[in-house]
């Protein structure tokens, strides 16, 4: 089941990745959240504290772009 949810989460990495090299603010931005989520729920979840270092803070960065791109529209 973990391992279903890593590639899950991977996959929506990539697809954000994707929206992000085209431009597609602020869609990228949404799909890249609810990846780094998922990263870091499962990181916590295998306590690898590396990933979760990297995704925990994403989820800072890309929620007040949320926050920002909601304010200026």
């Amino acid at each position: 089941m973990l391992a279903r949810l890593r590639f899950l989460a991977a996959s929506i990495i990539l697809v954000a990745i994707i929206l992000h090299s085209y431009d597609m603010y602020p869609y990228g931005i949404y799909v890249h959240i609810i990846g780094a989520i998922l990263w870091s729920i499962i990181s916590y979840i295998e306590k690898d504290y590396a990933i979760l270092l990297n995704f925990g803070p994403q989820i800072l960065i890309l929620g007040t772009g949320i926050i920002h791109y909601l304010m200026i529209t």
